[in-house]
């Protein structure tokens, strides 16, 4: 995929009947809501992803309104319930099977659901950077602390390199401010700078420009902004979540920040800051655009 960003993967950008045996042989219930295309696809994906740990399993669409919720999971008697998307956790949230439920494909901290958010574990920000831009020395994360897309730091990751410097603003104004400030004064050829994701298009222009002309490479976990003016965004991996959840719930882990990444390049704009790809590091990057 090199020409552009195809529809399905701008659902990331706004964030926002099954009966099966796993583990030990016990019912798993998968339910999500009923959406058009591209939602539908990406949720396709996920459950796929599902479906290559727990292979029988199959799916509880919820439609608007939802209705008797408790009614239709009792008639599956699940012991473990996944719930996909933000109308399927809510449902799950108010019904007798929040305790024995795990949830994904939506935002959400750990003391809200069990479950893999859609908060991208930092340890992957690492990783991935290594691979990709091997000469950076730090990045900086900037979000809002209402709106985070990255986890906090690990403690384990202190002598990683790239290293992560957090600023963790109050509002959208604070981190206009910081990046202002940052992109002027601070950053420079080998660091790198996570935008927020909710950053206003019309901001992102201003921002951009400054990083153009002093080539300090920005990144986003935000699809659109991969248009307009940052050189790579980290998006999820849809079919590597319904495994990665599968594997959480098979652990009986609790909780975890997304792991299953996928990276998104502009060719465009690394030319432009010089930044030179292998053919085997191009292909760490399921989409690439001109």
């Amino acid at each position: 995929m090199t020409k552009g960003i195809s529809s399905h993967l701008y659902f990331f950008i706004l964030l926002a009947v099954s009966c099966c045996t796993y583990g030990n042989d016990k019912p798993v219930l998968i339910t999500y809501p009923v959406t058009q295309e591209p939602l539908h696809h990406i949720y396709a994906m996920i459950i796929n992803g599902i479906k290559n740990k727990v292979p029988d399993a199959q799916q509880l669409p919820l439609t608007e309104p939802i209705g008797d919720f408790n009614a239709a999971v009792a008639s599956l008697r699940p012991e473990v319930v996944i719930a996909l998307g933000k109308p399927a956790a809510e449902a799950v949230k108010n019904s007798n099977y929040h305790h024995q439920a795990w949830v994904g494909m939506t935002y959400f901290n750990p003391t809200e659901y069990k479950g893999i958010s859609l908060v991208v574990d930092s340890q992957q920000i690492i990783a991935r950077l290594s691979k990709i831009l091997p000469d950076l020395k730090r990045v900086f994360i900037v979000q809002e602390q209402s709106q985070r897309t990255i986890e906090g730091k690990p403690s384990s990751a202190a002598h990683l390199l790239p290293s992560l410097v957090y600023e963790d603003c109050l509002d959208m104004l604070q981190c206009i401010r910081f990046l202002d400030r940052l992109l002027k004064r601070e950053a420079t050829a080998t660091d790198a700078v996570f935008i927020p994701a909710n950053l206003p298009k019309n901001i992102l222009y201003e921002i951009a420009k400054i990083a153009w002309e002093k080539k300090i490479i920005l990144l986003s976990t935000n699809l659109q902004h991969l248009e307009n003016g940052v050189v790579a965004v980290f998006y999820p991996d849809a079919f590597g979540l319904g495994v990665q959840l599968a594997n959480l719930i098979a652990s009986k882990t609790d909780y975890e920040p997304l792991q299953a990444v996928s990276l998104a390049l502009n060719r465009r704009v690394a030319g432009h800051l010089e930044i030179e790809f292998s053919p085997a590091t191009l292909e760490l990057f399921t989409v690439k655009i001109k």
